[in-house]
């Protein structure tokens, strides 16, 4: 079930009618502005740091500990307040939490607007990988004010724009289009919002078509997690996407111009795309990935900008390890040595 979806400067007033105990779970990156919302709901604040590291075992149990300490009961309503991580983690708790309670997301990144509060997957990450426990489980509603993104630094932003990118390159090809000639604003972010929840409409439990959301992330998530989570999602995403248009075009469905002119699109938006030294454990990331069947990992891919295989529903296939090494191979040559980097 999408969760109704506000997109504006007052969308946060709907809190206002409110009469529920709260619990605002926040980013200390938006402090005050939380601090605020706080006071005027009369409910209780907990403030966390932002960004992936924040997404454990140790952190979610923090968390339930403080609502126990703090008496929530079944009708609290928990507000969650701040970027991707953040609702991923509070998203998680809320859904287990005595067996369940309310949640409203106020996505504060673009990321979070345009990808990560909609769809109800929340989770936390292990040693294993990222996102590897967690549940389906959505919210109430999603408030989405596009002014936390006048104060959102360069890099966050950029964030968004490579999930933005993705959403074109396997739903809607004018997305893309829209992206690399530069536009931008509230029109735009509708836009994503309504074709990320277009798709999660017809398989809101990743049976099949959602699944060409995760395009890019096989690849990306692993790279994040060899990295230790100190590289960027939307660098990780872009990358991503980038190897696995080569894979596409190295299994003969995409064109390798159309490959190129993926590469060429995030290296004009200013995205690095050096790709780091594949280790060892990179493999191990892979082999846990939550498309894989029988330990074989699957990969999303694109016969056009615009357009992921379908592959008889399932929306992924299993790639021979030797073909996904010779594509990082290929990328790896292409970006060290071209105007793309």
């Amino acid at each position: 079930m999408i969760s109704k979806i506000e997109i504006g400067a007052q969308s946060l007033d709907i809190l206002l009618a409110e009469k529920r105990p709260i619990a605002l779970v926040a980013d200390k990156g938006v402090e005050t502005v939380a601090r605020y919302w706080a006071e005027k709901l009369q409910g209780q604040l907990f403030l966390l740091p932002g960004g992936e590291k924040i997404k454990t075992r140790k952190t979610k149990e923090q968390l339930e500990e403080a609502l126990f300490h703090n008496r929530f009961g079944r009708d609290t309503l928990l507000v969650a307040m701040g970027g991707g991580a953040l609702l991923d983690l509070a998203g998680f708790v809320a859904a287990t939490y005595l067996r369940g309670i309310s949640t409203i997301y106020i996505p504060t990144t673009l990321l979070a607007m345009v990808d990560a509060s909609i769809g109800g997957k929340t989770g936390i990450n292990t040693k294993e990988g990222k996102n590897l426990l967690g549940t389906i489980s959505h919210p109430e509603a999603i408030l989405i004010d596009p002014l936390f993104l006048e104060t959102l630094p360069k890099a966050e932003y950029a964030n968004g724009i490579a999930e933005m990118l993705k959403l074109g390159l396997v739903w809607d090809k004018t997305i893309w289009e829209r992206l690399i000639r530069g536009e931008r604003g509230e029109e735009l972010i509708g836009a994503c919002v309504a074709g990320k929840c277009a798709v999660v409409e017809k398989d809101p439990q990743e049976k099949g078509l959602r699944r060409i959301l995760n395009f890019g992330h096989t690849i990306g998530h692993a790279l994040e997690w060899q990295s230790g989570y100190s590289m960027a999602h939307g660098r990780a995403v872009a990358l991503g996407c980038v190897v696995e248009s080569r894979l596409s075009a190295e299994l003969g469905y995409l064109n390798p111009l159309d490959a190129d002119a993926i590469s060429e699109g995030f290296a004009s938006l200013g995205f690095a795309l050096k790709l780091p030294s594949i280790r060892p454990f990179f493999w191990d990331a892979l082999s846990l990935d939550k498309k894989g069947v029988g330990k074989k990992e699957r990969y999303v891919l694109i016969d056009q900008i615009g357009h992921a295989l379908p592959f008889e529903g399932a929306f992924c296939t299993p790639i021979p390890k030797e073909v996904v090494q010779r594509a990082l191979s290929d990328a790896i040559a292409l970006l060290h040595n071209s105007f793309f980097v």
